[in-house]
This record gives C-alpha cells, sequence and structure tokens, in this order.
C-alpha cells in the first residue's frame, strides 16, 4: 500500500509542470563541456533558456529576450507556442517529467530542432534570485558562471604569475593584471571570430584580450587580435594550473 501510494504521488507531481525549468541543451552543456560560445546559436537559448511556469502563464527568460510572459496552453500535453526568433511549441512529457520544444525558422527551412528542459535544482535556485528586475537573470546567470568555470587560483605552467579570481570576479595576486571579465554571450554583440570563448585581463590602462579553454584542471589562454570592432586568434597560447579551495 505505501508503494502504491508513493508511486501516485510522484505520478501527480511530474504531471504538473509548474516550476522553474533550464534549458539542458545550453546550461548542462556548458557545465559538462567547459564552454560557452558553441551552444549560443538555438533559438530557444535566445528567448526562453529559463523558464518558470505558473498556473495559467510561463514566464520567460533568455539571452536576448530578458523577460515576458506567456500565456499556457489549455491543450494538454502542449505548454506554450511562441513566436520569438522562430516558431517555437513547447510540450510537458508527464513521464519524464521533462519539457520538450521544437522549433523552426519559416524563413529559413534548415534552421529547426528539438531541444528538452529539466527542473532547476535547489542549487540552481539562486539563477531566479530577484529575476523580475532589469538584466536580473543576466547578472544572475553570469555570476553562476563565474562560479562554476573561472573561481580559483591559477599557477602557470611555465613563465608567468600566479593570480586569484574570487567567487564574484574580483582578481589578485597578478604583479599587472587588476580585473577579469569573460564574454557570455548574452545580448547582441559579438565581436569574436566563430563564437570563440574570450575573456579578459585588464591593466590599469590596457586590456589583454584571450581565447579561454578549460581542460580538466588546465586553463588555456590563447592571445586575441583586435582592430577594435572584431577578435581573432593569433600566436602565444599560455596553460595555468586551476586550484579550487
Amino acid at each position: 500500500m505505501k508503494q502504491e501510494t508513493a508511486d501516485k504521488t510522484r505520478s501527480e507531481h511530474v504531471s504538473d509542470p509548474i516550476g522553474d525549468w533550464i534549458l539542458v541543451e545550453f546550461h548542462d552543456s556548458i557545465l559538462t563541456t567547459k564552454r560557452i560560445g558553441s551552444y549560443r546559436s538555438s533559438r530557444p537559448v535566445w528567448s526562453a533558456l529559463l523558464l518558470r511556469v505558473g498556473q495559467d502563464s510561463v514566464e520567460l527568460h533568455g539571452s536576448l529576450l530578458h523577460h515576458r510572459s506567456v500565456a499556457r496552453s489549455d491543450q494538454a500535453p502542449l505548454l506554450m507556442e511562441t513566436e520569438a526568433y522562430g516558431t517555437l511549441s513547447f510540450i510537458h512529457d508527464a513521464d519524464l517529467d521533462q519539457l520538450v520544444v521544437n522549433w523552426h525558422v519559416p524563413s529559413q527551412p534548415e534552421l529547426q530542432g528539438t531541444c528538452h528542459y529539466r527542473r532547476l535544482t535547489k542549487a540552481e535556485s539562486v539563477l531566479t534570485e530577484g529575476i523580475n528586475r532589469r538584466f536580473g537573470f543576466q547578472e544572475n546567470y553570469h555570476a553562476f558562471l563565474l562560479r562554476h568555470l573561472f573561481q580559483g587560483v591559477y599557477t602557470p605552467l611555465g613563465k608567468g604569475h600566479s593570480f586569484e579570481i574570487s567567487a564574484t570576479g574580483e582578481l589578485s595576486g597578478h604583479p599587472e593584471w587588476r580585473t577579469f571579465s569573460f564574454h557570455d554571450y548574452f545580448g547582441t554583440l559579438h565581436p569574436y571570430e566563430q563564437d570563440m570563448d574570450a575573456l579578459h585581463f585588464n591593466t590599469q590602462d590596457t586590456s589583454y584580450a584571450f581565447n579561454w579553454s578549460l581542460h580538466g584542471d588546465t586553463l588555456i589562454l590563447q592571445r586575441l587580435g583586435s582592430n577594435g570592432d572584431r577578435y581573432w586568434r593569433e600566436e602565444g597560447v599560455y596553460r595555468y594550473l586551476k586550484h579550487v579551495e
């Protein structure tokens, strides 16, 4: 009897899509591969990276469209349909307790795909704190990536200087670099060729741009050249061992 009750409770729970959902193909891919730019072009990322499903409506937060609300469909399992950088149709899969979005761009038939959402974990609930303030989700997501990708102490594997990046993005320990920033691919300004991942270390009067990649506990930086509008890779690669306390 207890097992039947538990199964019934679980079934009732997963049949209700109310709650917060994150786009797997973007969010989980970044956490797994330690890359950002490679996943930015899927249309759901732009308008529906995070969903907050309520009783009658759904709040959508994306990398380009920061906050809007759409009425829920009354034709289950259809959750909603939207027109934002393409046509997006959202379905709730109650058996797997996931959301599925099928999307396409009518003017460009080759642009289409299917993506999935999972519920936010308790630890990821920080993504929704103050989310309705202007740029709230972008700020939350940037801070989340900062902690999960860059926070740590870095020791050069070769010539160079050690430095530390804190959980709030403060840089310390380097004799020249004063501040640090990285490109999160929110917004519309993306001056880096081939959607490469980029970061900047800044002195008092100069900004040094690098393409970055993380392989295990090694941060690899490659110099970037620029004409002021665009950035491209140049010779010069530096490696740092990352320590997370």
